[in-house]
């Protein structure tokens, strides 16, 4: 059964194309790149949202159906760049006054109490640096190892 293709649209991953968008049956658009031997990465972008559905219908650059049918896919909101929503945000920004509130000192930082279940360790006297054990003299009487 083949699919009704809705328009054509770049690959989101290698910007190849442009490659068919078609329709699935469960309703949600999907596109394939096709491999790299024709140029493409293989890639299959099979979107599960309407938020994902609409991102790949605004990617679409060139359509196959009619305007009217168009806003299925697209919602309908009318894009961003568009002179409408730039005269009402221009109008909502003249009938508001923002106020910018200064930012909040940052906190001081407390001194480092320890807690009764944990005391401070106890300080421990310093080590003595290791001292020399007497050797025997040959004065002493005492026979060297190596005399005996």
């Amino acid at each position: 059964m083949s699919k009704k293709i809705i328009g054509h649209a770049k690959c989101p991953i290698c910007k190849s194309g442009p490659h068919p968008v078609k329709v699935s049956d469960s309703g949600y658009l999907y596109m394939v790149c096709p491999p790299p031997a024709d140029g493409g990465c293989q890639s299959q972008i099979f979107p599960r949202s309407a938020h994902s559905n609409r991102l790949l219908a605004q990617s679409i650059t060139k359509w196959s159906i009619p305007k009217e049918e168009r806003s299925e896919w697209l919602g309908d909101q009318p894009s961003p760049d568009s002179e409408e929503v730039q005269g009402e945000l221009e109008e909502a920004i003249e009938e508001e006054e923002i106020e910018v509130e200064p930012a909040p000192e940052p906190p001081t930082p407390r001194p480092q109490q320890r807690s009764a279940s944990r005391p401070a360790p106890k300080s421990q006297p310093a080590r003595k640096p290791p001292q020399r054990k007497p050797t025997a003299k040959k004065e002493d009487g005492v026979k060297m190892p190596w005399e005996w």
